[in-house]
């Protein structure tokens, strides 16, 4: 058909489009927390925000630094805030319709501090196993360094004595 785009350049404006209206939704929601004199909002990063590809919900993702007991706090904040972000974004947005905000705790990097954490645990027991491995490798290796030597024991026979290895395969 003639004038009329391909699906595939459509869905690609389309994913732009949405890529650049959750970015001007973060850069917003980010100014007004930093405006903000709610002291809930003190340190909170807007990490990222994803929208539905009909720009009708908008999900935002912050993290707050202070320890993990003001986490509460700052989504009490987030959720008594929602309207004042909604007036901010149909103001500033320029959209047919002003999305629907959730606000989520962004966990990555606690995430990545625990995974850390157990690669280190597990790179310990590694260095650990293998201390006490080589330990093992070294006194099998001081045995099999030693020269090897038949203990001999003495038997009377015919009366005199005769040597002969203490433990014979052969008897």
């Amino acid at each position: 058909m003639i004038g009329r785009p391909s699906l595939g350049s459509d869905s690609m404006a389309e994913r732009r489009r949405t890529f650049r209206v959750s970015e001007r939704i973060r850069e917003l929601i980010a100014s007004e927390v930093l405006r903000m004199a709610d002291p809930r909002f003190s340190l909170v990063t807007i990490t990222s925000v994803v929208t539905s590809a009909d720009l009708r919900h908008a999900k935002i993702y912050w993290m707050i630094s202070g320890g993990k007991e003001r986490i509460p706090q700052a989504k009490d904040a987030f959720e008594h805030a929602e309207g004042l972000f909604r007036r901010l974004l149909a103001r500033e947005l320029g959209t047919r319709f002003v999305p629907e905000l959730r606000f989520y705790y962004d966990d990555t990097i606690d995430t990545v501090q625990t995974v850390e954490e157990l690669l280190n645990r597990i790179s310990a027991a590694k260095e650990e196993s293998s201390d006490d491995a080589d330990t093992e490798l070294d006194a099998v290796a001081d045995r099999a360094a030693e020269p090897k030597t038949p203990e001999v024991a003495s038997e009377e026979n015919e009366g005199g004595a005769i040597p002969s290895l203490k433990s014979n395969p052969h008897k």
